[in-house]
């Protein structure tokens, strides 16, 4: 019944949530500090907007997943970046990548995520062709990612662990 099995499927959902630590990495033609000011903040609140949960016990709020997620910027060199053997600042290209880690996405919340990046990028730093906008996931297991000297799997209960690979 489902009386029963409800205690289950809330410690199960709840558990897909824990300890997300998002990371975004953005690579960019090179742009002044206000605009890099203005982009992190925006790609922080739309990264919070897209994997906030329901409220819930156990789970994240909006303010702690924003105090987690990280964003760094990184120009390239125009002079320095080819794409299809022509130099960036030859063919007045702006190429932007991002570069998504996290532990944890489904296919369904990557394919979401990958379209609101793009167009946020593309509105951000006015690219007008959004196939020279990409994404990048990278997954990593908890084992593979510490936080202040401790592994995330130290700090994850295994059963959190199992939701997450179960919930692909």
């Amino acid at each position: 019944p489902r009386s029963t099995l409800f205690p289950y499927t809330t410690l199960f959902r709840s558990l897909l949530y824990m300890d997300g630590m998002p990371y975004l990495r953005v690579t960019s033609p090179p742009i002044d500090a206000e605009q890099r000011r203005r982009l992190a903040g925006e790609l922080t609140d739309l990264v919070v907007r897209l994997l906030t949960p329901p409220p819930g016990r156990g789970r994240p709020s909006a303010e702690d997943l924003r105090a987690r997620t990280t964003v760094q910027l990184t120009p390239y060199d125009p002079d320095g970046f080819c794409i299809g053997g022509a130099m960036m600042a030859d063919s007045g290209g702006r190429d932007v990548t991002v570069e998504f880690s996290d532990w944890g996405l489904s296919l369904r919340r990557q394919k979401v995520i990958a379209r609101e990046l793009t167009d946020g990028l593309a509105r951000l730093l006015d690219v007008e062709d959004v196939d020279a906008v990409n994404v990048r996931f990278h997954r990593y297991r908890p084992r593979d990612f510490a936080v202040g000297g401790v592994l995330l799997a130290q700090r994850i209960p295994v059963a959190a662990r199992v939701a997450k690979l179960l919930a692909r």
